[in-house]
């Protein structure tokens, strides 16, 4: 926000319930909407889908461009609402920004052929690029995993074929 404000944009950051259905007159007309990172508590995740739903749908009818901040592959969670929710902003949206190539590849599953996508790497993630060090099956593995507790399933998914290919 502090980039934005520095900038001269106007902008607003709003967070849409419906609980609240008068909260979607906060949208607006916007000259372009960005959609980051959307996720809640399993059970506010109806109402998060349906209300920002409604709020894509009203923004496509006022023809804004939509932009997607596309940073974790909820898409491909087979479950509703998270995924289908996540398939249905990646389809909406105009443009697609990923912070990886892995991410933008995945985000392009979802996404209409004429849909720019733009990675823009996350200079958090890494520093700097460390070459990979040759490991043999006497080497002593540590791993530590850095992220959100949903998305460990998909890195125990890949562990025995990491383990099987060490050397």
């Amino acid at each position: 926000t502090k980039a934005l404000q520095k900038s001269g944009f106007h902008y607003k950051i709003i967070s849409l319930s419906t609980n609240e259905p008068d909260s979607l007159d906060l949208i607006g007309s916007p000259d372009i909407a960005i959609v980051s990172k959307l996720n809640t508590h399993q059970r506010n995740q109806n109402a998060m889908a349906m209300a920002n739903l409604a709020a894509l749908a009203r923004l496509k009818c006022q023809e804004t461009p939509i932009a997607s901040i596309y940073s974790d592959n909820l898409a491909g969670e087979e479950r509703y609402p998270t995924g289908e929710f996540h398939r249905n902003l990646l389809s909406m949206s105009n443009f697609i920004i990923c912070p990886s190539k892995r991410l933008e590849k995945e985000s392009r599953k979802h996404a209409s052929d004429q849909t720019p996508t733009f990675v823009v790497n996350d200079p958090w993630q890494v520093r700097q690029e460390l070459p990979f060090q040759k490991l043999n099956r006497k080497s002593i593995v540590k791993l530590l995993w850095f992220g959100q507790g949903a998305n460990l399933k998909y890195l125990i998914r890949i562990l025995p074929n990491l383990m099987q290919n060490l050397g």
